[in-house]
């Protein structure tokens, strides 16, 4: 969905832990939670945030985008940029994951709930 489609505050979220693949009820989860967000016109974000680094599974983070889809995480990743630049979609993705941070025109660096850093990057 584009901004101009935007007619509602509704925020529709995904908003998965990356400790392992996605399961079948999460993905159920995602779908509805999507199409209750289209159908109100609104906004569906994913958030992806890795709290439990000791349940942590490298790698979830893109096996969970890659799953959300048919196609690969790469793709995916690639089709959160497009939007982005052409109908003005922002993507929030928090992760530790230096395969989706390339992917980022900001990166804010966290450390201990405070802002370290706060970098404008053109994408790889």
């Amino acid at each position: 969905m584009d901004q101009a489609q935007h007619t509602s505050a509704y925020v529709g979220r995904f908003a998965p832990s990356p400790t392992g693949d996605l399961h079948f009820g999460s993905l159920v989860a995602a779908v509805a939670s999507f199409l209750q967000a289209r159908l109100a016109k609104g906004r569906w974000l994913i958030r992806i945030d890795d709290i439990d680094p000791p349940r942590e599974v490298p790698g979830s983070t893109i096996a969970i985008l890659r799953d959300l889809d048919s196609e690969t995480a790469r793709h995916l990743m690639e089709l959160f940029s497009a939007l982005n630049d052409h109908h003005n979609v922002t993507f929030l993705i928090a992760t530790h994951d230096e395969r989706v941070m390339r992917y980022s025109k900001r990166l804010i660096k966290m450390q201990d709930g405070k802002v370290i850093s706060d970098i404008t990057q053109i994408p790889n």
